[in-house]
């Protein structure tokens, strides 16, 4: 599965477990995703959709997860 900008947020986190640590390394203001009450704050939002609201590039934090995703799944 690639990963799009208008993917839930907590489908990816589902989906690729690992990218809850890996995605505040593309950018610090998704450091949010550490916060418990996430689940609750982030239930609708897409990639893009918080991209919008923190100023992130949903582009290329897509971009970043599909390679890390790519990695995880050649080293396993």
């Amino acid at each position: 599965m690639k990963i799009q900008t208008s993917d839930k947020i907590l489908h990816i986190l589902e989906v690729f477990p690992g990218s809850r640590e890996e995605l505040p390394k593309i950018d610090s203001r998704f450091n949010i995703l550490r916060n418990p009450l996430a689940k609750a704050i982030l239930k609708e939002e897409t990639l893009e959709t918080f991209a919008a609201k923190t100023g992130i590039d949903a582009e290329t934090a897509a971009e970043k997860l599909n390679e890390l995703a790519d990695k995880s799944v050649e080293t396993e």
